[in-house]
């Protein structure tokens, strides 16, 4: 099964990149053969990962693709935007804030 990389940009943007390309210090995210991220969880806060940063350029051991590269846990901004589809400053949502959401007509 191939998993597919994508670096990130100085322009803020992900680009698809050849594994043999990642360089130490590159900030990268993976995806299963079937589109779907590769998550995994921060062993000391829990958090949910879904990119690295490369600390070595990648090598194959004992038959294995390897990389070293340590988590960049999501933030909390993003967990909300991922969660409730919209990032409120204070933390509440329109329902919980007393004000209507728009609708688009």
């Amino acid at each position: 099964m191939t998993r597919r990389y994508e670096v990130f940009t100085v322009g803020g943007e992900w680009r698809a990149i050849e594994r043999a390309a990642l360089g130490p210090g590159m900030i990268f995210r993976l995806f299963e053969a079937d589109g779907s991220p590769v998550v995994a969880e921060d062993e000391a806060t829990g958090a949910r990962v879904t990119r690295w940063r490369a600390l070595a350029a990648p090598r194959v051991e004992d038959g294995a693709d390897v990389i070293d590269a340590e988590p960049i846990a999501e933030t909390s901004v993003e967990r909300a935007a991922r969660e409730f589809g919209t990032y409120w400053p204070n933390g509440a949502a329109p329902a919980d804030s007393g004000w209507a959401p728009r609708r688009l007509r």
